[in-house]
């Protein structure tokens, strides 16, 4: 008889990136983790703010090189997919905490746990106005679809503050830093990618849609170089630089899929995370 094992682990590289000179990224560190992923870097990479994806899904911090932990969370519900506040101090995640999926928020040091969302559809991933001021996120999978604003200083509520309605399924991933722009794709009914979308926050409404090749991803997609209309995204062919305003794209970095990338908040760090899956196989004889 042949037996199979298989296990799964991340791989979580840092690159140095110049936002004048993006093509000219270089590798500064990596590390492989056995347990760690969907990770994001904090504003000056300092700290990689991650979920524990085996078992049990909680919010861990975690030094680049992998040299430090700190577990924030420790407790049965599922916590998800972090992101940092603009001034470093606060990390708003997924949980079910509240029975079913909202954004929930705590300090950095664990401190502070509190519900951001109270919604009736679904919710994805925070992403941070670059003054702290809202968040926005996606109802993707559950229709009515819409990209849905909140105050993440106010109390959880249904309403929040506004909302843009789309009638497809797709996500919000990054805000500019000039606060003008939000970018996130448009999926077909399957969850594929089929192009980069950019809105207006201000005014509620799509400035530009930009077909294109795109990897799946199962967290954030795309992301804004830090003083630029510039975005990083995955595709087949590897990373992808889009300029949100003219549309224009270009691979800077060749990488095969899967891949998930986040751009630190000062714009000059990019971390690439990649599933890593080793396999063995064993031929066990039985006697008679």
């Amino acid at each position: 008889m042949v037996l199979g094992a298989f296990d799964r682990s991340f791989e979580l590289s840092l690159y140095t990136v110049d936002p004048a000179q993006p093509d000219r990224m270089s590798l500064r560190s990596s590390v492989r983790s056995p347990s760690l992923g969907w990770c994001a870097p904090s504003n000056d990479a300092a700290w990689l703010a991650c979920t524990s994806r085996t078992g049990q899904e909680d919010i861990v911090l975690m030094r680049p090189d992998g040299s430090e932990t700190r577990r924030l969370t420790d407790d049965a519900v599922k916590d998800r997919l972090p992101t940092w506040s603009p001034d470093n101090r606060t990390l708003a995640f997924m949980s079910t905490r509240s029975g079913r999926w909202e954004l929930w928020q705590m300090s950095v040091d664990g401190s502070g746990l509190r519900q951001i969302t109270q919604t009736r559809g679904d919710v994805s991933w925070a992403v941070w106005s670059p003054d702290g001021r809202q968040i926005a996120t996606a109802a993707a999978i559950v229709a009515p679809y819409s990209i849905r604003f909140f105050d993440p200083a106010q109390a959880s509520s249904e309403k929040g503050i506004g909302a843009i309605p789309i009638d497809h399924r797709g996500d919000v991933s990054s805000w500019s830093s000039d606060g003008r722009l939000l970018a996130g794709t448009a999926a077909d009914q399957g969850g594929q990618p089929v192009a980069l979308e950019i809105w207006d926050p201000a005014a509620k409404q799509l400035v530009r849609r930009i077909d294109l090749p795109l990897a799946v991803s199962s967290s954030v997609e795309v992301s804004f170089l830090a003083g630029t209309h510039q975005l990083v995204a995955a595709s087949p062919d590897g990373v992808l630089l889009v300029d949100a305003d003219s549309g224009a794209a270009r691979v800077i970095l060749k990488m095969r899929p899967p891949l998930e990338m986040r751009m630190s908040g000062d714009g000059r760090t990019l971390m690439i995370e990649r599933p890593q899956i080793e396999a063995d196989l064993w031929l066990m004889t039985f006697r008679k």
